[in-house]
């Protein structure tokens, strides 16, 4: 099912983590323990629930875990962090969650190339690449794409984003399309939400834009142009 297109405003860091039950970070051998747990349980399809939450991380305990993130066997995992409120925000991958976001991603590259004409060297996408938001907030995407013409230098934000995962609602993926859109000044334009539930078989689709002021009617000038397409 796809729901419509909306618009995105904004959430606090708070506000996201509340959408969580964070657990007190544990040393680094019970970490590596609840992340295993996860994944078996998440491949065993007895967890729907991509998410793990963890509070009292500071900086420098961020920064151990980063630097021993593959031995902890977190390298494949995607990650949000607030550091104004030491919460870490942890999503694992499973294989539907994984199959749906890479497909809905190859599909959008392919009309892109196919409707509208885009060369293949313009698309490029892009997998788990951190970006950095307001307050030194990080977060990885599943799946985000760049125009490399329009936006050529490292660390350009992305043109679009694609945030699968699962969960008992679609909250939390809003919480990520929130984080996008407002962390990059609405120069991500478009955030695309897959939420799946494989006991029920069922697969939602959302698209989230950044507000625009609605400009009156009257000639376009300078100060009046167009809002940009997302592509």
């Amino acid at each position: 099912r796809r729901a419509p297109r909306e618009t995105m405003s904004p959430l606090t860091s708070t506000e996201i983590r509340d959408m969580y039950t964070p657990l007190p970070i544990p040393r680094r051998s019970a970490f590596k323990s609840l992340l295993d747990k996860k994944f078996e349980d998440l491949k065993h399809g007895i967890d729907e629930d991509s998410y793990l939450a963890f509070s009292g991380v500071t900086r420098s305990r961020f920064q151990d875990l980063e630097t021993h993130r593959d031995s902890l066997g977190a390298q494949h995992v995607r990650l949000t962090y607030f550091p104004d409120i030491e919460t870490l925000i942890l999503k694992v991958p499973s294989e539907p969650h994984e199959k749906a976001h890479m497909a809905v991603g190859n599909a959008i590259r392919d009309q892109l190339r196919i409707n509208m004409g885009v060369a293949f060297q313009e698309v490029m996408m892009i997998q788990s690449t951190k970006y950095y938001g307001r307050g030194e907030t990080i977060k990885e995407s599943d799946t985000s794409c760049k125009n490399v013409r329009l936006r050529s230098r490292v660390g350009d934000w992305p043109n679009w984003v694609i945030e699968g995962g699962m969960a008992a609602s679609i909250q939390r993926l809003r919480g990520d399309a929130s984080w996008w859109i407002n962390h990059s000044r609405g120069e991500v334009q478009l955030v695309i939400l897959v939420w799946i539930r494989p006991s029920r078989k069922t697969i939602m689709i959302e698209t989230w834009v950044p507000e625009r002021s609605i400009l009156p009617p009257g000639p376009r000038t300078r100060a009046r142009a167009a809002i940009p397409p997302v592509w």
